[in-house]
């Protein structure tokens, strides 16, 4: 076993200031000096980012003002992701999409027996949805968005919301924050790593002849060779109108060869769709787009779906691969890199290196990696994964080994993709019908009463940027 002292973080962009902020902020004060590598030759990143919930725990890691971040990063709130089918739009109405929320449905974030309830109610209720009874989806509908005061954790848990952020202004808040902790930052074209035979990295050279002797690697670039990617990304940038402003979520619509997802930051909007060039042809899905979206700038990059197995090996964590494999644009950006950040300086506690150790976070990586591949399957094929079969059969999920997607948001997804509960549920047995249709409008009538006193997206939106920052 060897003690860190020296870690060495390579990359360019959001990925790299996310994962030295996070990795400098705990461990510095145990006397672990950081340093970051920036490569710009690297493929450009995406010029947005949709964060979802967890974006507010490691705000509250690092010490940053939230409400900065909104101001600087040109940001909006998120209640989550609204879907609609544009490839079928004559055969279903544009009403007949649904809305995947990250805040718990009912009046409690303890939810298994009403959901379960509203499956069974739902039933007898053909023309109703989800959406009446989450406050979140509600909320979003009718363009309202409200932070939850601090004496109301119930109203958090049910209004929970991430960010959508310009990804290269956050990125300068982050490398101001790094600076600030004191990070030494150097740029370099190529990078040269000297291992020993076990492969230990013991040193980097930079093009200029410097070198960085490190204890621990920690390599946010993704794939060198992109030549055999599986997915190519198109995004897309105009301005946006100001009622956009009044949509506090993220838009998803189906299209001929997948999804398109659209960020609305402060002044613009940022499309996002993926395909893959061996199944389409580019020019087909730029033509329609451009048709669409009244020809917008835009700009293609690809990405590596497959990860390895082992990230962490020796004294090497390649945090880039991981993210570049989740960074589709149905998944949360940054989730990926921060659980696994996070985890990593958990597996940390007295600053050692030991195989065992690098096993345990592997296997955490490859727990998270396929319960994130379950979810983007659901967009495609619902009932060829385990748990889409077992929500089809008993409206139940089964337990996540990671908080890699919200229970919530597999729910949802699902539910509004078609799949109904074949069998009902045991939990209320004892409760008749009639009990529980009343209980189901006397929650539906309470959330609508709370949505009718919101305030709109755009009007708390706009309190937030022009006053101080408020601690709730």
């Amino acid at each position: 076993m060897r003690s860190i002292r020296q870690l060495v973080f390579v990359g360019q962009g959001l990925w790299l200031q996310m994962a030295v902020a996070l990795a400098c902020r705990q461990l510095k004060p145990f006397g672990m000096h950081c340093s970051a590598i920036e490569m710009p030759g690297l493929q450009p990143e995406s010029g947005s980012v949709a964060c979802g919930p967890e974006l507010q725990s490691v705000c509250q890691m690092l010490g940053l003002n939230m409400i900065e971040i909104l101001r600087q990063a040109s940001a909006t709130f998120s209640l989550g992701r609204d879907y609609k089918d544009a490839a079928n739009s004559e055969a279903r109405p544009p009403s007949s999409g649904w809305f995947v929320p990250y805040g718990s449905f009912g009046l409690s974030q303890n939810g298994a027996e009403f959901e379960q309830g509203l499956f069974g109610y739902l039933a007898t209720q053909p023309d109703q949805q989800l959406e009446p009874y989450c406050l979140a989806a509600h909320a979003a509908r009718h363009g309202k968005f409200a932070l939850a005061p601090q004496s109301r954790p119930d109203l958090k848990a049910l209004l929970d919301f991430g960010l959508h952020l310009d990804s290269h202004a956050f990125a300068a808040v982050l490398r101001q924050y790094n600076q600030q902790q004191g990070v030494a930052f150097v740029q370099s074209e190529t990078l040269n790593m000297q291992q020993t035979a076990e492969g230990v990295i013991q040193h980097v050279v930079l093009d200029d002849g410097q070198t960085l002797p490190l204890d621990f690697f920690i390599d946010c670039r993704p794939a060198a060779d992109q030549a055999d990617s599986a997915a190519c990304r198109i995004q897309l940038s105009a301005e946006q109108p100001g009622s956009e402003l009044n949509r506090p979520y993220t838009s998803v619509e189906r299209t001929p060869w997948g999804w398109l997802v659209n960020h609305p930051l402060q002044g613009r909007c940022i499309w996002y769709t993926e395909f893959s060039p061996s199944l389409h042809r580019q020019e087909q899905i730029t033509e329609w787009l451009e048709k669409r979206l009244a020809k917008p700038a835009w700009k293609t990059r690809h990405r590596r779906q497959q990860a390895p197995q082992h990230l962490w090996q020796a004294n090497c964590l390649k945090l880039g691969l991981a993210a570049e494999a989740l960074d589709s644009p149905l998944l949360d950006d940054l989730g990926a890199l921060q659980y696994l950040l996070i985890r990593w300086l958990d597996l940390l506690p007295n600053q050692t290196l030991c195989p065992a150790t690098a096993s345990l976070f592997n296997q955490h990586w490859q727990l998270y990696y396929q319960e994130s591949l379950d979810y983007l399957k659901y967009h495609q094929a619902p009932l060829e994964t385990e748990s889409g079969r077992l929500f089809a059969r008993l409206g139940r999920l089964p337990m996540q080994e990671t908080d890699a997607i919200r229970n919530v948001q597999r729910i949802a997804l699902l539910y509004g993709l078609g799949l109904r509960p074949q069998l009902p549920s045991r939990l209320l047995a004892c409760n008749s019908p009639t009990e529980i249709a009343d209980a189901m409008e006397k929650i539906r009538y309470h959330l609508n009463n709370l949505v009718v006193g919101m305030p709109e997206h755009q009007q708390t939106l706009s309190r937030c940027l022009a006053a101080p920052f408020v601690d709730r």
